[in-house]
């Protein structure tokens, strides 16, 4: 997907979510079309397990649905709501199940940084905000924020202490905070 198409494929999203708002049934089916495959994507790099990944959207897009008055576009895109409710729901029932999710020993979760966390930093606002930040505080971000990480699985992944990761994750946070500032 080009830079163009992508852009317009928010600006198609933010529309939707705005009609959805008004109560467009037609509008959620095409919300649900446009952006089930990508919030799949996202959902089952959390649970891990495919039955549960679609347990897990089908309750997501019902709270869509159910809090779409929620969703102010002065606020932010909708994608970006989009992905937070998926992602804290996913998240959720992760937590909730975690007794029965644990994998077997020799299933492994994803390579977060090669398949998830370059799509995320390919976007043209997050590319903006994201360019000043080393790979490794990206994947840290990313990975924690988006795909929903622990810090004891990054450390764990970089091999260095907790305190390390945590301290990254708030140096990286605070950087951004000052750049954006700076760019307002």
């Amino acid at each position: 997907m080009s830079l163009i198409s992508k852009r317009q494929w928010q600006v198609e999203v933010n529309q939707l979510l705005a009609a959805l708002r008004k109560g467009h049934h037609a509008a959620f089916n095409e919300l649900y079309s446009k952006t089930t495959d990508r919030l799949h994507h996202l959902v089952i790099s959390i649970v891990q397990d495919e039955h549960i990944a679609v347990d897990v959207l089908q309750e997501a897009y019902i709270n869509v649905w159910t809090h779409r008055h929620r969703f102010e576009l002065i606020n932010g895109d909708a994608w970006s709501w989009l992905c937070q409710v998926f992602r804290n729901k996913a998240i959720d029932y992760y937590r909730t199940h975690k007794r029965t999710l644990r994998a077997t020993e020799n299933s492994a979760r994803p390579e977060p940084y090669r398949e998830s966390t370059q799509e995320w930093e390919n976007t043209i606002d997050l590319k903006r905000i994201l360019n000043p930040l080393n790979a490794k505080q990206r994947h840290s971000l990313i990975s924690s924020y988006v795909l929903g990480y622990s810090h004891q699985e990054l450390a764990d992944e970089f091999n260095e202490p907790l305190g390390t990761v945590k301290s990254r994750i708030r140096r990286t946070l605070k950087q951004l905070e000052s750049h954006q500032t700076c760019l307002q």
